[in-house]
């Protein structure tokens, strides 16, 4: 291997080798493999060191596969003696580099050429590939097995033993990398063969020769071996004899047992299948649901699209977002909505009906899946002993259904403090917490006026009703789990607050399609400091007397009123009033119809409650501005809003950025 890297190195075009060649450890979750790619067979290949990624990283699911890049493929796959064949090279078109492989392949009866001394060099179709697997599997180990015909004989046999399963191609589909992991995926769980026909004979002609008496015929490869149960189960027993035979997979014989797969249940209790290969866990893996839904059913309506007109004779298994429903009976109603499923939550369906020893078992399974809205409270760094982690804060209180208690940690290199997100989260029975199982950014679908909106509440929907609202001429529905919060990002309790024709949104929709959470628009925000307060002022009506710092150094006497749910630093008596002690206080403000300022507190700091006292420091040129306990740091574009107060004037100055802000210690000055 060592000579073959260096030989590599020497080439420009062993670049289209190195995704087909294991030449070192490739982790498997490539950034360019998603959930619609043959996630499975791609991890199960390269755990067998069939195919990996590229030195980029990446698998390139979607790259299409030459004819050289096969062979390599399958003497990877069947571990063929590469090293016996360098050096020898048959055809005129395989490159030296590659040349081991093919040889390889060719002396095993794995391929051979198409003419004239060549290999052919173009991309693989689905029929040659398809071809390719057969003959590892036993098949067509004899011209005559064609009966003249060879791609229509190999596209029978493949679609005979469902070797094309998963893949949505015709025989001359040039196949990706993708599509090449399933089908050897496919090819490692069937079943081998043995020739049992009649070979025939081979006679002379006045053309040539031709065959007489050949008769095609294969059985399957049996064998009491327990190595031989790996890939299978009870039911892939032979009952030749009676003796517990086993079928012979080709994943069996290749890996001498070493590669298992076995029948499983993912964190959402999904029905599963793990796979392991020298005892190493490969992955788990959701088995194909029968039927999916993201919004509400009927469990009549399921029945009905299983083909079933009656109760199953069993009440199945059914689980929210982990946890099994234990009071839930599945029988067929046709006007009941199955309990937890909904409008954004993914409803799946897997129903098994199979006779094993004259008995048969019929058993239904549903799960529901919700997706939640959510916050990177903070950020963890990777350490010598750990990697890095992010926090989640969810967004609860809505009346909606809510996963608690949660275990917030979850591992990942991706996300940033205060970035929203949406994320999914499983029950663990041990920890008896939820786990979260995958976050991903919450992306923003449409920003613009809300024009119309029907329907009350939100979050409380069973996915029935015709809860809805219009922006920017598309109407959106929500997620059953949807978060509304105000242009300040402050959440509604449940009841819309925007105004049709007046109000600014944006949406967010999850991967549904359902709003998910909706925002409204932040208009520009004026900032000040309170720096003085009139008599006695009612807290929340409207009054004369505040004042406000600006931040162009000027000082602005407003009406105002104080936002419904924004506090100022001190309040006192029952009735709640505006004093002298909110002077300290910044404020954005928006200026109403009537002119009244409405203020909203964004922070305050006072020396009268003792919060900075005699902490509050700063060097001019440096960043760092110390108040109170707090360490805050600024920058060039910072505004700082100081008193000073000799004790008979206050004077008010305004700066920008830190090498213009004065140095101070805190004696003799309150600092905002």
């Amino acid at each position: 291997m060592r000579n073959l890297k260096r030989a590599l190195s020497l080439t420009l075009a062993s670049v289209m080798l190195l995704g087909m060649m294991v030449l070192g450890t490739s982790a498997a979750g490539y950034p360019d493999v998603d959930e619609n790619d043959n996630v499975e067979a791609i991890e199960v290949l390269q755990a067998v060191g069939a195919m990996s990624g590229s030195n980029s990283g990446n698998f390139n699911p979607d790259s299409l596969v030459s004819r050289v890049e096969m062979a390599i493929v399958m003497a990877n796959l069947m571990k063929l003696d590469v090293n016996y064949f360098a050096g020898q090279n048959s055809f005129s078109d395989v490159p030296a580099w590659a040349s081991s492989y093919v040889e390889a392949c060719a002396a095993n009866g794995i391929i051979s050429g198409v003419g004239g001394g060549r290999f052919g060099t173009g991309n693989v179709t689905a029929t040659q590939a398809a071809l390719m697997m057969l003959k590892a599997l036993g098949y067509f180990q004899y011209n005559e097995d064609f009966n003249g015909d060879w791609a229509r004989a190999t596209a029978q046999q493949a679609a005979q033993i469902r070797l094309f399963e998963g893949l949505n191609v015709q025989n001359n589909t040039q196949l990706t990398r993708n599509q090449v992991a399933q089908l050897a995926l496919n090819a490692l769980e069937a079943n081998m063969v043995n020739f049992n026909g009649d070979v025939g004979t081979t006679i002379p002609t006045a053309n040539g020769t031709m065959n007489i008496g050949h008769r095609t015929s294969y059985e399957f490869r049996t064998s009491t071996e327990s190595k031989y149960n790996t890939l299978g189960s009870d039911g892939d027993k032979s009952d030749i004899s009676n003796q517990g035979q086993y079928y012979i997979q080709l994943g069996e014989e290749l890996y001498d047992g070493k590669l298992t797969r076995r029948a499983d249940t993912d964190e959402f209790q999904r029905p599963a299948t793990t796979w392991r290969y020298d005892y190493q866990l490969v992955g788990t893996y959701v088995n194909d649901p029968d039927l999916t839904y993201t919004k509400g059913v009927d469990l009549g309506d399921i029945y009905a699209d299983l083909g079933l007109s009656e109760k199953i004779g069993t009440d199945g298994e059914h689980y929210v977002d982990g946890k099994q429903v234990a009071d839930v009976t599945l029988a067929r109603k046709d006007d009941t909505t199955t309990s937890g499923s909904s409008k954004g939550v993914l409803t799946q369906v897997w129903y098994d009906d199979y006779i094993r020893n004259g008995v048969r078992t019929r058993n239904l399974v549903i799960t529901h899946i919700n997706t939640y809205v959510g916050k990177v409270a903070s950020v963890s760094k990777a350490t010598s002993s750990a990697d890095r982690t992010i926090t989640v804060t969810p967004y609860t209180g809505q009346g909606v259904p809510t996963v608690s208690p949660l275990n917030a940690k979850f591992e990942t290199e991706n996300f940033e403090a205060k970035d929203l997100i949406t994320y999914t989260a499983a029950w663990n029975s041990s920890s008896k917490k939820y786990d979260i199982q995958t976050v991903e950014p919450l992306t923003e679908s449409t920003t613009g006026t809300l024009t119309a909106w029907n329907g009350k509440t939100y979050g409380t929907d069973t996915g029935k009703s015709e809860n809805n609202f219009t922006v920017a001429g598309t109407k959106y529905e929500y997620n059953a789990n949807a978060v509304v919060v105000d242009e300040d990002a402050a959440q509604l309790s449940g009841v819309w607050s925007f105004k049709v024709n007046e109000s600014e949104v944006n949406v967010y929709l999850d991967k549904y399609g359902y709003a998910i959470y909706v925002a409204g628009v932040e208009g520009e925000k004026n900032y000040a400091t309170v720096i003085g307060v009139g008599g006695n002022n009612p807290y929340g009506d409207q009054t004369t007397g505040v004042t406000l710092l600006l931040p162009d150094g000027t000082k602005k006497t407003v009406t105002a009123k104080v936002k419904s749910g924004s506090t100022l630093s001190t309040q006192s008596g029952g009735a709640a009033q505006l004093v002298s002690d909110a002077i300290g206080d910044l404020v954005s403000y928006k200026i109403k119809d009537d002119n009244v300022h409405e203020l909203t507190v964004l922070d305050n700091y006072n020396t009268a409650s003792g919060s900075i006292g005699s902490h509050a420091k700063f060097t001019n040129g440096k960043s760092l501005l110390q108040l109170g306990s707090d360490n805050y740091y600024t920058n060039s574009e910072t505004i700082f809003m100081v008193c000073t107060d000799d004790g008979s004037d206050k004077v008010y100055n305004v700066y920008i950025g830190y090498n213009n802000m004065p140095s101070f210690d805190a004696a003799g000055i309150t600092g905002f």
